[in-house]
């Protein structure tokens, strides 16, 4: 927790909000009914995407795959009003060329996408298996990285 005290504002929204981390092991802050309701959610839209199996999926993956890029819309809108977003847009798109330099940005990047292509994997394998035999398969890897890509900026 230490640690977590000179650490981002994720870093600590995470700690504190989400995980409960409290000082010490006798300062438990008790069970955390948000995140039980939050793990009962996603285990049921598991379920749901595949208890009728492959079928019925195409219609829960139009839902899934859309509805977070219209969060991340709504929520780029949003942030677009607050005061001080166009300083942030301008940093965020004149980067900083020396630290094309430094290993330990390359190593972040690095992990940020292996990380964020390594949540699909699995499912994408599952998936892969109902294609058609001469499907472009590189294609879609392709496809997928670069989507993957485009949400990072987001």
């Amino acid at each position: 927790l230490r640690k977590a005290c000179n650490s981002s504002a994720p870093t600590l929204f995470y700690y504190h909000s989400v995980a409960g981390v409290s000082s010490s092991v006798d300062d438990a802050t008790g069970f955390s009914w948000k995140l039980m309701l939050c793990v009962i959610g996603a285990w049921l839209l598991i379920f749901l995407c595949t208890f009728k199996g492959i079928k019925s999926f195409g219609k829960i993956a139009y839902f899934t795959t859309l509805f977070p890029y219209l969060v991340l819309f709504v929520l780029l809108v949003r942030g677009a009003t607050f005061p001080g977003a166009g300083e942030g847009l301008k940093s965020l798109f004149s980067p900083d060329l020396r630290l094309l330099l430094n290993f330990k940005v390359w190593l972040q990047a690095g992990s940020q996408i292996f990380f964020s292509l390594s949540l699909g994997t699995g499912g994408n394998i599952v998936l892969s298996s109902h294609l058609e035999q001469k499907s472009n398969v590189f294609f879609y890897v392709l496809l997928v990285s670069i989507v993957n890509s485009a949400t990072s900026l987001f």
